[in-house]
């Protein structure tokens, strides 16, 4: 267990769940009751654990109740700053009253140099003992305890039984020697599945490998405390065993390739067994309503497009909303994009059941007056990176065995035309032959390729230059919903929410027997016409 302690500096108080520490300044006698004593708490663990600073500003609220003549100051420190700051203030004999710190060496480090009191000159047994036992004797030196845990961080080791039938492991019986785990680990490499889900960014590096393998060849806790002050060696088998694990690990490709950065809670979102997807085009319109109804059921989405402040705003509205999110922005008519797009979920999320081609680009241009370079331009963003995607997503999906991709096509690729858009039209009516050719192709290989053809949706695609949508122009009105001869049956535009919910039957086990489709999520304009 990594468990969070506080060092308390100077022996005025100690808040319930702290540690203590050596006073960072001569104790003077008590001020005058007229100015409250000042107690200083530099704290850290917002950034691992959200929702640490509401408790700790109700706690702090609390006692500040519980005791008027002492005003408690809060300050929230850094990941890199926590350390070199309170070191500077120990040497100095300055700084806070209060310290949060790791357990342990961490802990320990700071009793060695004199930074720190001990708690148990301040808390009494009964108090003292609520610290489970394991963590109390990392920081008891001498006879006296000199930290104690706020809260605690669980290490384990799990295993995720469909991943490793997926692999041809027996799911009932997970690995129990460490040969056992490296062939397991091959195993599940073969089958395009990342054996070992972990991220160090912000963390102390291999730290958590060295908590979960060290302490299995020492005998107790003390051994590690004695060998740092030298009555141990640190050259002893039992405390490098780790090193030539780690080793052993990295050669047989156990971790995800990104290890370095993600932090530990990303590395976890590995092991999750939802399904994973990717969205073009995701963030607006269309594409973004996709991408938060597939994060609704519990699916990890990668999240494209090309301006990166609308990217990192869905990412942070489904993580926000307790779903999984990766942010991948980028223009999709790029090949190498689209292929490193692919690669990333893969490695972050373990695997790619769902790609949706959604990203697409229009402007108004006469046919006869367009040259080649907007052709090319806009067959480039609405046609070819359909293709790359597909093919990108193709190669993953039949390494695993099966997959969905779905293609965002228009009414205009096959059912109804317009002007000045020749160069769109043409590009989804590609999509809409290429969606029928893959479909037969890659069916037997368990993929699944559909198409949505939207109609008149309310998005930002479909602005006017001045800012309107074009359901709500006269032109739209009179040709569309004139009430002689209405051309949209249900009367309005639809939006985006409507199609995204096609998306999610399409991406579900519900459509196991739909493949090659073109579904017009129209409103009934293809069928007026």
């Amino acid at each position: 267990m990594r468990d969070k302690f506080v060092l308390v500096v100077a022996s005025l108080a100690v808040i319930v769940s702290m540690l203590a520490v050596q006073a960072s300044a001569p104790v003077h006698a008590a001020p005058p009751a007229a100015e409250p004593t000042k107690l200083t708490v530099w704290w850290w663990g917002e950034q691992e654990a959200p929702g640490l600073e509401k408790w700790m500003d109700e706690t702090v609220a609390m006692y500040m109740k519980e005791h008027p003549d002492v005003q408690v100051e809060t300050v929230l420190q850094s990941t890199d700053g926590l350390y070199p700051a309170f070191r500077a203030a120990g040497e100095a004999k300055q700084g806070p009253d209060v310290q949060y710190l790791w357990s342990g060496i961490w802990t320990m480090e700071d009793v060695w140099k004199g930074n720190v009191a001990p708690i148990s000159d301040l808390m009494g047994e009964s108090e003292l003992s609520h610290i489970f036992p394991a963590i109390r004797a990392e920081t008891t030196w001498n006879g006296k305890t000199w930290g104690q845990g706020w809260y605690y961080i669980g290490i384990v080791l799990a295993y995720n039984k469909q991943m490793f039938t997926k692999a041809g492991l027996d799911a009932t019986k997970p690995p129990e020697t460490w040969d056992e785990l490296l062939a397991a680990c091959d195993k599940l490499n073969a089958a395009q599945i990342t054996p070992w889900a972990y991220g160090t960014a912000g963390e102390a590096g291999t730290g958590n490998f060295i908590q979960i393998f060290m302490p299995q060849a020492l005998d107790n806790t003390t051994e590690l405390l004695d060998a740092s002050v030298g009555d141990a060696s640190f050259a002893d088998p039992k405390f490098t065993g780790w090193v030539a694990r780690l080793g052993e690990a990295i050669q047989h490709n156990c971790f995800n390739k990104d290890v370095p950065s993600l932090n530990y809670a990303q590395g976890s979102d590995l092991f999750a067994s939802g399904q994973a997807a990717i969205v073009t085009g995701s963030g607006r319109g269309i594409g973004r309503a996709i991408a938060l109804a597939f994060a609704r059921e519990g699916a990890a989405v990668a999240i494209n497009a090309r301006t990166e402040a609308d990217v990192r705003a869905v990412v942070a509205e489904i993580e926000g909303r307790g779903g999984r999110a990766l942010a991948l922005p980028g223009d999709v008519s790029n090949e190498q994009f689209v292929n490193q797009l692919v690669q990333r979920t893969v490695e972050r999320f373990g695997r790619l059941d769902t790609m949706v081609n959604n990203a697409a680009a229009f402007y108004p241009v006469e046919f006869a007056r367009a040259s080649f370079a907007e052709w090319s331009r806009l067959l480039s963003i609405n046609f070819y990176a359909v293709v790359y995607g597909c093919q990108a997503a193709a190669h993953q999906m039949i390494a695993q065995s099966g997959g969905r991709i779905i293609n965002v096509s228009s009414v205009v690729g096959s059912r109804v035309g317009s002007v000045r858009s020749s160069h769109y039209n043409t590009a989804k009516g590609a999509i809409d032959q290429l969606t029928r050719a893959l479909a037969c192709e890659l069916a037997p290989y368990g993929i699944l390729v559909n198409a949505i053809a939207p109609g008149f949706i309310d998005t930002s695609v479909e602005m006017t230059g001045a800012g309107q949508l074009d359901s709500e122009t006269k032109w739209f009105k009179d040709i569309y919903l004139h009430p002689e001869r209405p051309r949209l049956p249900l009367g309005r535009a639809g939006r985006p929410e409507e199609v995204a919910e096609v998306a999610v039957f399409l991406a579900s086990p519900a459509s196991s027997y739909v493949t090659g489709q073109i579904i017009m999520v129209d409103g009934g304009v293809s069928v007026t016409l």
